[in-house]
């Protein structure tokens, strides 16, 4: 579910949609007039929320999937997901801002189970999303010799020992199209300069809101 709102330049809101009332709990006449803090989780998360909009109206850059805490009406604070661009109007002045609004509290109560869970198991692993690593659990580094905070952010096939590399990207499209079933090995190549052999088999999974 999206809520969509409107803001003027001050950050009071303008608009918004009955789905954006249901996220926080409040009616559309409680909402209208009233400043985007008031619905903010902590001071903190005000400020911070303001400096993605002042970032905003100095470059005219959008702001994409930002996360922050709200205060409910109900005095729950839930995390949501919010994407908001520049409203300018018809002599390209700028009079304020539009944004989409989606509570992802439940997906990130998935995520930290989800987390709890790799970081248990004995068996190495690592989600991609856009192609670099976003999470990986302590088997990973212990395995590549690696820091973790080296690899977040990296892409995988770095890792990949280069007579690997081609196998390993074709292998995983194939397990990922479900041309494939049986684990594949390869070699990496750790920091140290050695070369481990690694059993593989991928899957995709919704990680950040996204398939990966």
């Amino acid at each position: 579910e999206a809520g969509y709102h409107e803001v003027e330049l001050q950050g009071n809101f303008t608009f918004v949609n009955d789905s954006f009332c249901r996220i926080l709990g409040y009616s559309r006449e409680e909402i209208l007039g009233a400043n985007y803090r008031r619905f903010a989780a902590s001071t903190t998360t005000a400020e911070t929320v303001y400096e993605a909009y002042n970032e905003m109206f100095r470059t005219g850059k959008p702001v994409k999937r930002f996360e922050c805490g709200i205060l409910t009406k109900n005095g729950e604070v839930r995390a949501i997901e919010f994407s908001s661009s520049l409203i300018r109007d018809a002599a390209g002045h700028q009079r304020g801002f539009r944004g989409v609004v989606r509570d992802v509290m439940e997906r990130k109560e998935r995520e930290e189970q989800y987390r709890t869970i790799a970081n248990a198991t004995q068996t190495g692993i690592y989600i991609i999303q856009g192609g670099r690593i976003q999470f990986i659990n302590p088997h990973i580094p212990a395995y590549s010799g690696y820091d973790a905070r080296e690899m977040m952010g990296t892409r995988i096939i770095e890792y990949v020992h280069p007579e690997d590399r081609q196998a390993v990207r074709e292998n995983a499209r194939k397990m990922l199209k479900g041309e494939l079933s049986t684990p594949y090995e390869y070699r990496i190549v750790t920091k140290q300069g050695e070369t481990r052999w690694l059993i593989e088999k991928v899957t995709p999974v919704s990680y950040l809101g996204c398939d990966a």
